[in-house]
This record gives structure tokens, sequence and C-alpha cells, in this order.
């Protein structure tokens, strides 16, 4: 809830009255302490006696009856700056509203104080129960408004992490987006060239383009995926492409430990299978080879490199949007790296 709405939270009110349950023994002990040594220290300097803890008692209850009235006055002001009923500058409103309630309550001692007080306490100096009140209040302030500040760092960093995770959410998004229109143009394509070239093979890529675009409306709904669907999706692709590339396209995916317990960012598999069929040239005597392994919190994804002659030399969108994805959720963006023979890409697992 934002400090500057027209109620307050319940939560608050309470942590002040524990807050005030607290301080307000302390404080009375540390406020009547200079009138026990006012009184006292003569008395043991005469050796008129001890202390006297009658009057030390009758101290401490006039002060934390003083702390609670102070407690009581200043979080019924913040309600009502909560509500709206005093404004929202907190200097000029509940603060000055604050002392001007502890100037009436040290009027009223004064007043009627030396008709309640011990005679020994009503020689104090009258200026003491002055000071005293205006720095209890203020140390009560002081409290209140470390909570406060506390309570609007934690409410702001809160806020904060909504909005990136909302940031997150709709770059996810908008990156499925992208990937389905770019997908579907293909196999479309695709499947025009096969129903003029083979009408089975074109009906057996609709079946099984069927079958992916149901797996994947499934998987979209995560961001993140176990192993094994994301496994799933990809065999699924490599088999649509078979269709159109024969034997020219091979996929070899290695066993892979507890595929339940693991997860990756979903598609992120078909985006470097798309990567290297787009920027890789091959053939059935010179297929394009694409290999699936796991390395301890990683998975390695690397296909046999021959570039076309004409390829553009860019890693693509989708690699780099990929590396945004893994960044935007807190984890290492893929490793790249290619020598004379393989393209490689270190994905980072993430724990279901």
């Amino acid at each position: 809830m934002s400090l500057t709405t027209k109620s307050y939270p319940q939560d608050v009110i309470t942590v002040y009255k524990r807050v005030a349950a607290i301080s307000i023994p302390i404080m009375g002990l540390y406020s009547v302490f200079p009138v026990l040594l006012f009184v006292g220290i003569p008395k043991i300097k005469a050796l008129e006696g001890s202390w006297d803890w009658t009057l030390a008692a009758i101290g401490i209850t006039m002060v934390m009856i003083n702390l609670l009235i102070m407690w009581i006055i200043n979080i019924n002001l913040w309600k009502l700056e909560k509500r709206g009923k005093i404004g929202n500058q907190w200097y000029n409103h509940r603060i000055l509203l604050s002392f001007v309630g502890v100037t009436l309550l040290i009027l009223f001692m004064v007043i009627v104080g030396p008709e309640i007080r011990p005679k020994q306490v009503a020689e104090l100096p009258r200026i003491y129960p002055t000071v005293a009140n205006i720095a209890n209040n203020s140390v009560i302030l002081l409290l209140m408004t470390l909570f406060e500040s506390q309570r609007e760092k934690a409410e702001l960093l809160l806020q904060k992490t909504q909005i990136e995770k909302d940031h997150i959410q709709s770059l996810q998004d908008q990156w499925k987006q992208q990937i389905h229109p770019h997908f579907l143009f293909n196999s479309l394509a695709t499947l025009q060239w096969l129903i003029d070239e083979d009408t089975e093979q074109a009906r057996n890529y609709t079946e099984l383009l069927s079958s992916y675009l149901r797996t994947s409306l499934e998987s979209g709904k995560s961001n993140l995926v176990n192993i094994e669907t994301e496994i799933e999706l990809l065999q699924k692709y490599i088999q649509l492409q078979q269709l159109r590339f024969g034997q020219a396209i091979q996929l070899n995916i290695h066993k892979i430990d507890k595929l339940q317990l693991v997860q990756l960012p979903v598609f992120a598999l078909q985006i470097l299978a798309e990567n290297a069929i787009k920027h890789n040239s091959f053939s059935k005597s010179d297929p394009l080879n694409i290999e699936v392994r796991q390395e301890e919190s990683q998975l390695v994804v690397s296909n046999t490199m021959k570039s076309k002659s004409t390829a553009n030399h860019s890693l693509g969108i989708g690699l780099k949007n990929l590396g945004d994805r893994y960044v935007n959720l807190g984890s290492q963006a893929p490793v790249v790296s290619k020598d004379e023979n393989f393209f490689t890409v270190k994905l980072q697992l993430f724990q279901a």
C-alpha cells in the first residue's frame, strides 16, 4: 500500500503498539533517573538514608503515564495523516501537532503537577518536566520515522521487483509472439513445397506440425519447461525439418540426468536448431549433425559447422533474444564458442 493512500494498514498500528509497550518502561527508567539523582544523592551525602524506592516507583509510574499519552497522541495523529485528515506534509503537520499535544501535557503538569507530586519531586526545577517530555516525544517520533522509512523502502523494493517481473514477462510474451509467426511462415512454405513434390509427405508433415503446435502451445504458457518437454519439442521440430531435408539433418541426444528436475527457457533448443539450419549448408552426403549432451549444470548443444557462402555471419536475432531471456531470468547468458568444425552453445540449467 502506498504511503499516500487514504487508509492505514492495521499491521503498522500493531507494530507501533508493540514498540510502545517495549519503549515505555525503558524510557520511563532513564527519564526518572535524574530525579533519583537530584533527590537521592543529597540524602546519601547527608547520611540521611538510602534511596527512596517509593519515590522511584511513583516517579517511574508518572513518567510512564506521560509516555503512554504521548504514544496515543502520535499514533492517532499518524492515523489521521493516513486518512488525509491533516495533510501529507510530514514535517508541517503531524510532527507540529505532536509537539502541540506535548505542550498541552506539559501545561497540565505545571498546573496540576505540584498538587499530586511528592514534595521532593515538586522541588525539582520546573524546566526538567518540559525538557524530559520534549526529549521523550522526540524519541517516539524518531522511532516512528525510522519504522516508516524502512517500511517505505521495503514497499519501493517490492514495487521495483514487481515492475522488473512484469518487464521480464512482457519480454517473454513479446518473444513468443515473434517466434510463432516466424515458425509458421517457414512451416507453411515447406508444406506448400511438399504438396507440389510429395502428397504423402505433405500429409505426414501436416500431422506432425499439428502435434508440434499442440505441444508448443501447452509449453508456451510457462517461461521455463523441464528438459523432457524441451527435448520432445526439439525432436518434433527436427522431424519436421527431416520431412523436407531428409537425412541431411541428424539429431543425437545423449543421456540426460534428472529430466524432471531441471528446466530450460521454452523453445531454447529450437532456437539453436533453427540457427544451425539457417547458417550452415548440408546435404545427405555431408549432413548437419546436431548434438545435445549434459555437462554438470549445463546443457551443451553443438552442431557441425559449414557456413553458407552467402550466409550472414551474425549470430541471429533468435540467439541474441535467448541470451536476453537468460539475463532477465537472473542467470548467466549462454556461452557461445566455435572452431573450424563445430559451433557450440552452453546453456545453464535451472532447478525445477
